[in-house]
């Protein structure tokens, strides 16, 4: 249902972007060194006109987010910047019915749960490029594992509020410590 919007969206996000980069470059602010979004925006400008079709492609399979920098610049960011946030979506929901049958064979969940940390380790360690958002499902994947274990957990302490903050304490307390800042942000948060 998204995709006319998302290709219309695109498709005028072309022409917007070179006009975007006009506007800033000739407001009173655009030479402070503070300001770094000129330099972004001309980048993502000049990626879309050079790299035109592969970035055409790349849309529209809305796997655009899943290229790294480094293959294609400025991938997750051409045409529509926002949008970057539609391919990892898009990501996931291509992944969903592999991810529900890993935790419907709870035998899967310890080794799914190894090859998914080790394979986010390998990202955070730029092993997959360069990327400017976290665009790219292996990004965003502590995020998602921790709403799908919500939703897996919340039946289960539904009702009983007293355990239900004890069990979120004692799982942030133990994740904690393999957690990035933001994730750590986010378990503190629950």
């Amino acid at each position: 249902r998204i995709f006319p919007l998302f290709t219309v969206t695109s498709a005028i996000g072309f022409f917007a972007c070179d006009l975007q980069v006009f506007t800033l470059t000739h407001v009173a602010y655009s030479r402070d060194p503070d300001f770094d979004f000129v330099p972004l925006v001309s980048g993502i400008a000049t990626s879309d006109h050079r790299n035109l079709w592969l970035h055409v492609l790349a849309h529209l399979t809305m796997l655009h987010g899943a290229i790294s920098d480094n293959v294609l610049p400025f991938s997750a960011y051409a045409f529509n910047i926002p949008a970057w946030s539609i391919s990892l979506e898009w990501q996931f929901y291509l992944l969903a019915p592999f991810i529900l049958m890993v935790v419907m064979q709870r035998r899967l969940l310890v080794p799914a749960a190894m090859v998914l940390a080790a394979a986010e380790a390998a990202y955070r360690a730029g092993l997959f490029g360069h990327f400017y958002q976290p665009s790219f499902l292996l990004a965003a994947s502590t995020y998602f594992a921790i709403g799908i274990a919500c939703r897996l957990v919340y039946p289960s302490v539904a009702g009983t509020t007293r355990y239900a903050l004890g069990i979120a304490a004692v799982v942030t307390i133990l994740l904690l410590p393999i957690a990035s800042v933001p994730t750590a942000c986010v378990l503190l948060w629950m």
